[in-house]
């Protein structure tokens, strides 16, 4: 699990490298990407969330 961060409690978004698995069920519910992408996402939120992450749309 390259680059996890875990929210409620146990679920997570992190990176996978069964990417030609991506967007099919395959976890109890984490949120799974390319590993780049993963990267690039966990880099942002040190960078620029600090300890806390709140997400908007």
């Amino acid at each position: 699990m390259p680059h996890a961060m875990f929210f409620r409690g146990g679920y997570a978004i992190h990176g996978t490298y069964a990417v030609g698995h991506l967007g099919r069920r395959a976890s109890h519910g984490c949120i799974r990407l390319a590993p780049g992408h993963a990267s690039r996402l966990f880099s942002l939120a040190r960078s620029h969330g600090g300890a806390s992450v709140i997400i908007r749309n």
